[in-house]
């Protein structure tokens, strides 16, 4: 080969071989340079005691605890002066079989119901269909009529005696397996409503001990009462003591969302199974024309 062919040949390899030695010195080069990501997991590890910081972008976790309420289905006691309390009537009945299809399509984290037969019996047969086991609170009992002008809490002080309670709850064999006492002092007793004032403490207290075991915990709460008591309750939770409306009607529901600044909002008032949930009943067809 001719001399100038191979030193033409050999410049152009060196060239070659110094381009390639760049390159790779380069690709080995920007890594190195990058800052280092730092695992999340070993954030945490780094610093437990700290709180981790949430972006301004990020939205805020929201707890909103839901409370329904149903008053009982229909005793003889409803429709007849002296009538038996622990007797439904015909339609009765038909409400406590409407209102155990309506609840089978909510799940409920609680369920606190007031001593009386015809509360344990309006939801015993949800509990029964759903294996749950509600909760007995003496605070639920029917409390008397309300004032519909009321503009402000009662100031007169509850009777000194309200929380000490009465006769002991005894829950029959068969209902053991679906309702449970409260293990504390006012828990196992029933107690008794004698006034305004009486009425807003136990709605009070109710309020209480719906704070004191959901406060934070997003839960649908199902409470099971009379009509009568549910009025306090509502402007309990909602803080508007001069909230009122027609009693509920058996086996109606009203429904609270929490809100922020520790208050309810009414969704819903009066409503029964068939009207909160009339894809469950549907009517029947009419009859077609001759």
């Amino acid at each position: 080969m001719h001399p100038r062919k191979n030193a033409f040949t050999f410049i152009v390899t060196l060239v070659v071989i110094s381009i390639i030695t760049l390159l790779i010195a380069l690709a080995l080069l920007i890594p190195a340079c990058a800052p280092a990501a730092t695992p999340v997991a070993a954030t945490v590890a780094a610093a437990p005691n700290e709180a981790l910081l949430i972006p301004d972008s990020a939205p805020a976790a929201t707890m909103t605890n839901t409370v329904y309420f149903v008053r009982h289905a229909q005793c003889l006691s409803n429709v007849q002066k002296g009538g038996s309390a622990t007797t439904f009537t015909p339609g009765g009945e038909k409400q406590v079989q409407s209102l155990t299809t309506a609840l089978q399509t909510l799940k409920f984290d609680f369920i606190a119901v007031s001593p009386a037969w015809r509360t344990r019996h309006t939801i015993l047969p949800y509990l029964k269909a759903t294996g749950q086991v509600a909760e007995i609170w003496p605070e639920l009992i029917e409390t008397g009529k309300n004032d519909p002008a009321q503009t402000e809490f009662p100031k007169d002080p509850p009777s000194a005696t309200l929380f000490e309670g009465g006769a002991l709850i005894v829950l029959p064999d068969e209902e053991k397996p679906f309702f449970r006492l409260r293990q504390d002092g006012s828990g196992q007793k029933m107690l008794n409503s004698s006034n305004p004032a009486d009425a807003q403490a136990l709605a009070r207290k109710t309020e209480e001990l719906i704070r004191a075991r959901f406060g934070l915990k997003d839960a649908t709460i199902l409470l099971v009462g009379h009509g009568n008591s549910s009025i306090p309750l509502l402007r309990q939770l909602m803080n508007n003591p001069s909230f009122t409306n027609k009693p509920l009607e058996n086996t109606c529901l009203w429904v609270l969302r929490e809100q922020t600044g520790d208050s309810f909002m009414l969704e819903h008032y009066n409503k029964g199974p068939r009207a909160m949930f009339p894809e469950l009943f549907p009517k029947p067809p009419l009859p077609s024309l001759p």
